[in-house]
């Protein structure tokens, strides 16, 4: 019954550290293109005389909003 307890725990143990593991590899990973990624958004953004960068960012905080599962689909209407 111990070794069954044992057993179980060293398990949670092991599947606690590899989903800690991997959500600190991912915000790493998020940082690291950030930082890699920053001096051509930098670059873009001083290059957009039309404003389409803004409008594009608008346009998808817009769909993200939308609590109608098929919301991207209303400019069809």
């Amino acid at each position: 019954m111990q070794t069954l307890f044992l057993g179980n725990v060293a398990l949670t143990a092991a599947g606690d550290a590899h989903a800690l593991a991997t959500g600190v590899g991912r915000i790493a990973l998020k940082l690291v293109m950030k930082l890699l990624l920053s001096p051509i958004e930098r670059l873009a953004q001083a290059s957009d005389v039309a404003g389409v960068l803004v409008h594009r960012k608008r346009q998808q905080a817009e769909r993200r909003r939308c609590s109608f599962p098929f919301g991207y689909l209303k400019h069809l209407t």
